[in-house]
């Protein structure tokens, strides 16, 4: 193995900021000031609770992104913690009006922008769907 005339300055350039560092000692490199992304990561506050209910002060249909074409029912809701949402009604028609209560759970409709919650079917005001054979627990028919 042949060494070249430059690899002794090589290491000493690299070691050398190192080498500085030691007065100040190793707890300095990790020091309690210094915020991990763990310590400094901070959920939205719309996530801090799964369920929450809300009053609808709209209902509304929004067009889906390409290629898909149906109109997605979705409703406004003013949740109990003063934030505003959209959320999702899944199934085959509601009876939902301007202020009637729901239950919203977290979970986003993919192709519609900006709609990051579902409400539940068979709680509140938004009844079940009569006569469901299936996925009948999810839309309220039980």
């Amino acid at each position: 193995m042949v060494v070249s005339e430059f690899a002794p300055i090589c290491i000493y350039l690299l070691i050398r900021p190192l080498v500085s560092l030691i007065p100040l000692g190793l707890p300095f490199l990790f020091s309690s000031n210094s915020l991990t992304y763990q310590e400094n990561y901070r959920p939205m506050n719309v996530v801090s609770i799964l369920l929450k209910q809300g009053v609808c002060p709209r209902v509304s249909r929004k067009t889906p992104k390409k290629p898909n074409s149906a109109a997605r029912k979705i409703a406004k809701v003013q949740r109990s913690n003063q934030h505003d949402i959209f959320a999702h009604i899944p199934g085959e028609g509601h009876h939902l009006q301007e202020h009637s209560l729901v239950l919203t759970r977290r979970g986003r409709v993919k192709d519609s922008p900006g709609v990051k919650f579902h409400c539940i079917r068979g709680v509140k005001d938004l009844l079940g769907i009569p006569d469901r054979r299936k996925g009948i627990s999810k839309y309220g028919a039980e």
